[in-house]
Order: structure tokens, then sequence, then C-alpha cells
């Protein structure tokens, strides 16, 4: 057995030996926006088309953050939403722990504003 496979076997309290906070390239980028439908609240998922994992982080964001300017219309205004769509013009993006918390930030303003607080 490998360093890889026996980090995946579990210690004597339940932890891992070891264990890798990463992994290797990232495959097809995703991120998933609330918006408001009618009176639906729905998860709109926007997924790069390039998905090898060779190819660049950045051709992923590119594309993913052009689709979701094309739909900018469906979602509330949010401080999530100016993040990414700042991205979108500067070019500068963020990791994809950034991106969770700017997705976080999107669905609690949005809720926020759906329910009038």
């Amino acid at each position: 057995m490998d360093e890889r496979e026996s980090g995946r076997l579990l210690g004597l309290h339940g932890v891992a030996p070891s264990y890798w906070t990463g992994g290797g390239g990232v495959g097809a980028l995703a991120v998933h926006l609330t918006y408001e439908a009618g009176t639906d609240l729905r998860v709109r998922h926007f997924i790069s088309a390039t998905t090898s994992r060779d190819d660049a982080i950045d051709t992923k964001w590119n594309e993913v953050l052009a689709d979701m300017h094309a739909e900018a219309s469906k979602f509330h205004a949010t401080t999530g939403w100016g993040d990414f769509d700042h991205q979108r013009t500067s070019g500068a993006h963020t990791s994809l722990a950034g991106s969770k918390k700017q997705q976080a930030m999107h669905h609690i303003e949005t809720i926020a504003a759906i329910l009038g607080i």
C-alpha cells in the first residue's frame, strides 16, 4: 500500500493518519447561484465547458463568468454577485474557497431581499 492509500485509512480515533488539504487540478469549475422565479426559489448551476484537469483555471473562470453575465437579469444585485462581476471585468479570479464564500454571500443576501430584511 502506498502513502496515498494509507492516508485514506482511519487511525485509532477515527482520524486519518495523514491527509491532503488540496488535490490535483480543477476539472469542471462550478458556481451555484440562488435566484427568484415567481414564487419559487431556484439554484442556477454554471459549469465550465472546459473540464480537463490540464486546462488553465483562468479559462474555466472566463467561461463561467461569461455565462453568469449573460443571465445577470435573473439575479438580485448582491455583494457576492458584484464580486463575481468584478472578477469578470478585471480578470482577477478568486480561489475555489473564495468562490464558495461569494456564493454563500449571494444566497444569504438574496434570501434577505426576498424576505424584506
